[in-house]
């Protein structure tokens, strides 16, 4: 298959390409079914459950209480538990581009697939543009990379725009690249592709030194679904607003049981966590 005018196919041995290899999933309809709303089993397969504690691997139920008077036993809660991805397990899954590379596992919050669950099953013609923003540290960028995967293994094609200067454009094809500033904008087939496609976007203040100014071209504008995550500048946030009509998402802070595994996960106090989370999350 020919790639979009401008574009270039990475190279096989390339980590995005290498990645679409391992999680993308040609979609039995055009666009993805409905059952794209909920997590793909492909991308299920490498989340694992990890409570901290002993004992029952998968987190979930430890014990189960049974009352003499019940027809069913009642189940007493474990401990807390983070569904995650290990990335020394799963190294394909490392996008350097999103994650630092530092960074052992993915989290996969909760807030997550709330997301995704949620922009999938909004009317395209309502509005599907988001900007996702919350404190230093909150995953935003850690959500980028898992709403790539979500989308990988859905078989829904996207434009990926993790830097300022750069755009990847994942198909059932494979994967292709371009300069932003040398995008054929105006190519029908483009057009075509963009209006099929979700566009995620995480270019934030720190990426580089024309991120803090930088600002979505008009060209993704007929794109499906377009999701951008950033930390919540007012004037950027006004200006998506206004010229996307864009829904803003504010992401929950971590909540106490999060910190209290990810304390045993990473074998550090919670104050560390929490810095840990501002310079490695997004």
């Amino acid at each position: 298959m020919n790639s979009l005018p401008g574009f270039q196919f990475l190279g096989e041995n390339t980590d995005y390409a290498q990645l679409h290899r391992l999680l993308w999933r040609t979609p039995t309809s055009s666009p993805p079914a409905a059952s794209a709303a909920r997590e793909p089993p492909t991308l299920a397969e490498y989340i694992d459950v990890w409570t901290g504690g002993e004992g029952n691997a998968e987190g979930g139920v430890d014990v189960i209480d049974v009352d003499k008077n019940d027809s069913e036993p009642t189940p007493r809660p474990g401990p807390p538990q983070l569904r995650i991805i290990d990335l020394n397990k799963h190294p394909k899954l490392r996008v350097h581009s999103l994650l630092d590379p530092r960074l052992p596992t993915v989290v996969v919050r909760g807030e997550y697939v709330e997301f995704m669950t949620h922009a999938f099953q909004v009317e395209k013609d309502d509005r599907r543009r988001f900007f996702l923003t919350g404190q230093p540290g909150i995953g935003k960028s850690v959500g980028a990379c898992y709403f790539l995967f979500w989308l990988l293994a859905s078989g829904q094609s996207v434009f990926l725009m993790p830097e300022t200067d750069v755009v990847y454009y994942f198909s059932e094809a494979g994967v292709q690249h371009v300069s932003d500033g040398h995008t054929h904008r105006n190519s029908l087939t483009v057009r075509a592709a963009i209006k099929s496609s979700w566009v995620l976007i995480d270019v934030d203040i720190g990426g580089s030194p024309a991120a803090a100014d930088w600002y979505p071209r008009e060209w993704i504008k007929p794109c499906a679904t377009l999701v951008w995550t950033s930390s919540p500048r007012q004037e950027r946030l006004r200006r998506f607003r206004t010229r996307f009509r864009a829904r803003v998402w504010y992401m929950s802070p971590w909540t106490l049981e999060e910190i209290a595994v990810l304390t045993k996960l990473e074998k550090k106090d919670p104050a560390e966590i929490q810095a840990s989370q501002y310079r490695r999350n997004g």
